[in-house]
């Protein structure tokens, strides 16, 4: 939720300056800036979408057992998956929420003198935006982390022995083939 907050601010500041630099003149320095804006937010979106990305690989893989639990409980695939994009996703939210008032003041922190805020339209479309993200950059990978582990090796593989016993365990083990007495 920080991170989704932090680029949210930074994305609202950028829209703030942006509009900022359409209220002024139109000379070659204000173009250099909107593009300079341009790629700073291209950045961000970028660096909120990896980061989205490695914490739904992150969730996902910390949600092993309780998703084989829900799986055992007679959950779906499919349901276990959107549970953790749900909770991807609501998280996105109030990060967005958060940072639409995190970014205004931002964008006051470094111009006081500024009365130019971005358009109203803008800073509400800012949070479905953000969630529209959400949804489509972790509603893949949830399902896939449930697909199992990378392989170890490659080839034949002894079956999984099963659960060792603990020390001090009583270990009853049959006497294998019954075999013919020697003469």
């Amino acid at each position: 939720m920080a991170g989704i907050t932090i680029t949210v601010s930074g994305i609202v500041a950028a829209l703030g300056a942006h509009a900022e630099l359409l209220e002024g003149s139109s000379n070659a320095r204000a173009e250099r800036l909107n593009q300079v804006l341009l790629v700073l937010t291209i950045t961000l979106v970028t660096l909120a979408a990896v980061n989205a990305i490695f914490i739904t690989w992150a969730t996902a893989l910390d949600a092993r057992r309780s998703s084989a639990l829900a799986r055992a409980l007679g959950a779906a695939p499919d349901q276990v998956s959107a549970g953790l994009s749900a909770a991807q996703v609501l998280s996105a939210i109030v990060g967005a929420i958060i940072g639409i008032p995190a970014g205004l003041a931002l964008l006051a922190a470094v111009d006081p003198d500024s009365t130019t805020t971005p358009p109203i339209w803008q800073l509400i479309a800012v949070v479905p935006g953000t969630a529209l993200v959400a949804i489509c950059l972790t509603a893949v990978p949830p399902a896939s982390a449930h697909a199992g582990p990378w392989p170890t090796s490659f080839g034949p593989s002894a079956p999984d022995p099963g659960p060792r016993p603990g020390p001090g365990a009583l270990v009853l083990r049959s006497p294998g083939p019954a075999s013919a007495p020697r003469r």
